[in-house]
């Protein structure tokens, strides 16, 4: 055997997050993923998300990491995903996390947003992320929801699809299960390379017989939704039933409801079931570990049923293959290629009829347990084997190499201006041209600070560009751009600054040849100076650049500070005249890139000091007219991806089946105000106070 390898398997997923069949399932994956690597004799670190790993004792010979999100300053994502769960925050805490570790490779698994933060790293060579990131797939991340509006109801969903794209794109390897799943992302994201398919990790068989057993009891096993097949499982009983296959033989349903847009319920499933006339159980189940115990009880004689319909559910069919369980399935993506040839006959259409008839013939005749396509140690040679032929691997050095531009947008602020001038100064990487636009200025300090640079640029082979009427801030940096040389363009507002490795980052990320614009974090303070140390962040406002579906509902996308190469803002052109508003220029720049197929990127960390004052937005209409940035953004983007279209549509369906709350505040509506009785109230009412 080679060498050990140092492997991390990481499993980034909260809980706590939307969608509890996928966190179920990426966590058993990721423990099951360990074990293999750990028995293959590599050195293995299972990192994951507080209480996500419960189970492991850590004696498993498996080092655990539990990775938490930092306390300050405080994160937040438009819209309302502030919260520690959130799948950007959690991408952006794995990715520090990662910067001080030492591995041969990576795996993330289950969460292929939360890999997107480190994935980006290294397509920059920004040089934080040293080692080979690999995303692991089961399916892409929208697919298990598209029959259940109640969990697309959440906009966590569409900013882990916009995410999971970016991972598929700049990943070192993609591991699916499956060829159909491979075809399925390389679809959804056609310049990607093509996903490595590797066996689902299963744990060592337990030994059996391969006798047909006679069954006492039918099983439906996993979550209680449409997806999963539990409407169908249902009309397969019923059609049994009348069949007259039923007789003394017991139904039980083991697995969470999850309350979707189909209207499933414990109310509806207890009326539907009430009229059988059979025995029949449900047993909920709070985790993955515990539904499979209360399913190991039933061994003996219990036939499951799985007859998923979308997305199906690989981790379960590996550990009923690892139990020695019986059961049927449905042929969902190639699950009947898990299979050993003569087992495949468990695996049927996903259709009633073929399932009532296998389900019937197992009645009569008995069922043996299905055996494995491949042995625990063929399984364990695939992965360890992958992990080989990436260990060491570094990231391409940078094809390109930009000039860089720097067009600072002033007007009326020159103690401002002097901080962003000086943070340019102090830049590891000096900018190669830097292009002052000044905007009508009309303050006596103003004016003199300008008069005082002209010596200075003139020495620099700088620009000062002097607007005689006062442009909307749109048209003005087109003005910078058109006095610009360089090949990438850095935007900068005058009233914040830069980091001093900004500069560095920006150049790196687009010299990589693999992003056309780069937005950046923005550590937001308050006061006359940019802070010295975090302490003086109050908060970061996260982005997720390419954002998908999300950007048809909110700026999720990155702020006017950022990078774009010259080639991408002219082929946009430039800035659009806004005539007589200039609503979220950031926002509608962004969605103008989207629109013509740039690729927008995120550094991994605030490069950007943005400077916030209490009330500016509220003071400035135009600014504050959200409303009108949504119709902007919806006319230039609706119907540009048929795909963005259709999950946004389904987040507007699941959100009306909901009753319109923002499920991130909760899913009740807020009670209704009291009113108030009594003399003063009344007098308050009468007088209109």
């Amino acid at each position: 055997m080679a060498a050990p390898l140092s492997l991390c398997v990481a499993v980034p997923v909260d809980p706590a997050a939307p969608g509890m069949g996928r966190r179920w399932q990426a966590m058993a994956d990721a423990e099951a993923l360990a074990r293999t690597f750990a028995d293959a004799g590599h050195k293995v670190t299972l990192a994951h998300w507080p209480g996500a790993m419960s189970s492991l004792s850590g004696d498993d010979g498996i080092r655990l990491v539990e990775i938490s999100a930092p306390q300050a300053p405080r994160r937040d994502f438009q819209p309302h995903m502030s919260s520690p769960g959130s799948a950007l925050i959690r991408a952006e805490t794995f990715h520090r996390w990662l910067k001080e570790q030492s591995f041969d490779a990576v795996y993330a698994v289950g969460a292929p947003e939360c890999a997107a933060v480190a994935a980006m790293d290294r397509a920059m060579g920004l040089g934080g992320i040293t080692m080979p990131v690999v995303a692991v797939l089961d399916a892409p991340v929208a697919d298990p929801v598209l029959l259940q509006d109640a969990t697309l109801a959440h906009p966590e969903l569409l900013l882990s699809d916009a995410l999971e794209r970016d991972v598929v794109r700049l990943a070192d390897a993609v591991v699916v299960p499956d060829p159909a799943v491979a075809d399925r992302l390389t679809g959804i994201v056609p310049e990607a390379p093509q996903p490595a398919v590797l066996p689902v990790p299963m744990a060592g068989r337990r030994t059996t017989t391969a006798q047909a057993a006679p069954i006492g009891e039918i099983v439906f096993f996993g979550r209680l939704d449409a997806a999963s097949g539990v409407w169908l499982f249902c009309d397969v009983i019923e059609t049994l039933i009348a069949r007259g296959a039923l007789s003394g033989v017991k139904v039980t349903a083991i697995g969470p409801l999850e309350r979707g847009g189909d209207g499933l319920s414990a109310r509806s499933l207890g009326y539907r079931t009430a009229r059988w006339g059979i025995d029949f159980d449900h047993v909920p189940a709070e985790s993955y570990d515990g539904a499979i115990a209360v399913l190991a009880e039933r061994r003996d004689n219990a036939l499951v049923v799985a007859p998923f319909l979308a997305a199906p559910d690989r981790r379960l069919i590996a550990d009923l293959l690892a139990g020695s369980f019986s059961f049927v399935t449905t042929d969902i993506d190639g699950v009947a290629d898990m299979l050993a040839p003569e087992s495949r006959s468990a695996a049927v259409a996903p259709k009633m009829t073929a399932l009532a008839d296998t389900i019937s013939a197992a009645l009569a005749d008995g069922f043996a347990a299905p055996m494995p396509a491949l042995p625990r140690d063929g399984i364990a040679a695939a992965w360890s084997a992958h992990a080989t032929t990436l260990a060491g691997r570094t990231a391409s050095p940078a094809p390109l190499n930009h000039d860089l531009s720097v067009i600072i947008l002033h007007r009326d602020r020159p103690d401002y201006l002097r901080q962003a001038l000086e943070s340019l100064d102090a830049q590891t990487r000096l900018p190669d041209e830097v292009v002052l636009v000044d905007n009508a200025s009309e303050t006596e300090a103003a004016c003199k600070l300008l008069a005082d640079l002209e010596t200075e640029f003139a020495d620099k082979d700088w620009k000062i560009v002097r607007l005689d009427e006062h442009l909307s801030p749109m048209l003005a940096r087109n003005a910078g751009f058109d006095a610009s040389t360089g090949e990438a363009i850095v935007f900068l507002d005058d009233d914040n600054a830069l980091t001093p490795d900004a500069l560095r980052a920006y150049a790196k990320a687009v010299d990589s040849g693999r992003f056309d614009a780069v937005a950046s974090p923005l550590d937001c303070f308050e006061g006359d100076a940019p802070p010295s140390d975090a302490a003086g962040i109050h908060r970061r406002q996260l982005f997720a650049g390419s954002a998908g579906a999300l950007s048809l509902f909110s700026n999720a996308m990155g702020d006017t500070n950022m990078v774009v190469t010259r080639k991408a803002f002219e082929a946009v052109g430039r800035f659009p005249d806004p005539g007589y508003s200039y609503v979220s220029e950031d926002w509608y720049l962004m969605a103008l890139l989207s629109a013509h197929g740039q690729r927008i990127g995120v550094l991994p960390e605030a490069v950007v000091l943005f400077r916030e004052s209490a009330g500016a937005v509220k003071k400035n209409w135009k600014k504050a007219n959200h409303e009108g940035a949504r119709h902007q953004v919806f006319r230039l983007l609706a119907g540009i991806d048929p795909r963005d279209t259709q999950l946004a549509l389904l987040y507007a369906q699941g959100l009306f089946h909901r009753g319109g709350v923002d499920p991130s505040q909760g899913t009740e509506p807020p009670p209704a105000p009291v009113r108030k009785t009594g003399f003063w109230a009344r007098l308050r009412r009468l007088l209109g106070l």
